[in-house]
């Protein structure tokens, strides 16, 4: 009788959804409460695999969670933008490029971030981009273009997401900055600053945010030292868990510039990040990370070797529809093919715990 409640608690835990099974892989142990969805904006396997040749490794960390391949399309075209894909990948929907957070029909879509909030749990947001952004404005914004900044801040500042850290930009600094005044947030451009805030609303609109492997950045801030206080912060007497979106933007940004050495410095930042966060939840078990993309950038091609890495590997100057892999730690799943909208079925399945 013992083994049957067991057998069956444990098929419970398995979720059918859109053709897929997943299950939690700490089901038998305390709950996955925290979840890590993680971004590389542009990153295609070619970008990952032309990384690696210039860092002379033959596998990465994350690769030991290679689960499989994404679908990035719009629901209006096959090529899709940052803002449909991030609709996508943080509510389960697909839109029309350059929508935020809303259906095709304009409606509005609940994001990861809300059913977070809904659940009792802290959420934040820390990207290598400005927070109006496409991708941190999907997880956290309702709009009807990514181009509408001051609708996409009102919508923060009055939003669901606890903490917010991007590259600093004039949008946040000044006629802006009331919003988040007004609805309770702290305020900073100071990483040092930043550290001295624990507890509460946060905007942190952060001076030099780069990778710290971009030569021509001084006192560089890299996206690893915002994780870091991030996760601290959502930790913090805090017994319901966490959800985070960590966004590495600029692998996207320098691929549309077909300047492959920057797009590898930034790729570099981003793995330095994913390194700290695999080791931070290796001595927990609690917490899931999603690791994937948004959309390949610019058909980037692989070099044969590291000598022959050359910005003349960008075959088109525009997103494309190539698929994009993606990475599971604390997750499974025996689909090795998923459109973006599943992505986010994973992700919600952690945060319902």
């Amino acid at each position: 009788m013992k083994k049957s409640i067991k057998v069956l608690c444990c098929l419970l835990a398995i979720c059918m959804v859109a053709s897929f099974v997943f299950c939690l892989t700490a089901c038998n142990k305390s709950p996955v409460k925290n979840l890590i969805y993680i971004i590389g904006d542009g990153m295609g396997f070619n970008h990952v695999e032309n990384a690696k040749l210039y860092m002379e490794k033959d596998k990465l960390a994350i690769e030991n969670y290679y689960a499989g391949e994404v679908i990035t399309h719009a629901a209006d075209n096959e090529v899709t933008d940052s803002a449909a894909a991030a609709t996508a990948l943080a509510t389960g929907v697909k839109t029309n490029i350059d929508f935020v957070g809303i259906n095709p029909n304009g409606k509005k879509l609940t994001n990861i971030m809300e059913l977070s909030k809904s659940r009792g749990k802290r959420t934040a947001i820390v990207t290598t981009d400005t927070l109006d952004g496409a991708t941190p404005a999907g997880f956290s914004a309702h709009a009807e273009s990514r181009d509408d900044t001051t609708d996409i801040i009102k919508s923060q500042a009055t939003g669901k997401v606890d903490l917010l850290i991007g590259k600093w930009s004039s949008a946040y600094a000044y006629s802006n900055k009331k919003y988040f005044d007004n609805n309770g947030f702290a305020y900073t451009e100071s990483v040092d600053e930043l550290k001295n805030l624990q507890s509460g609303k946060i905007v942190g609109n952060i001076q030099n945010v780069d990778s710290a492997y971009n030569p021509y950045t001084e006192d560089a801030v890299p996206l690893k030292t915002l994780v870091e206080y991030a996760l601290d912060y959502l930790t913090k007497d805090n017994k319901k868990g966490f959800t985070l979106m960590v966004e590495g933007a600029y692998i996207d940004k320098h691929s549309h510039e077909q300047d492959i050495m920057q797009m590898i410095y930034a790729f570099m930042d981003l793995n330095d990040t994913i390194d700290y966060i695999l080791d931070w939840a290796s001595k927990r078990d609690d917490t899931a990370i999603i690791f994937t993309a948004d959309h390949e950038t610019c058909g980037l091609q692989k070099a044969e070797n590291k000598d022959a890495l050359s910005d003349s590997l960008y075959t088109a100057d525009y997103h494309t529809s190539a698929n994009v892999p993606l990475y599971l730690y604390n997750i499974t799943t025996d689909v090795a093919l998923m459109d973006n909208t599943d992505v986010y079925k994973l992700a919600k399945q952690v945060v319902r715990n």
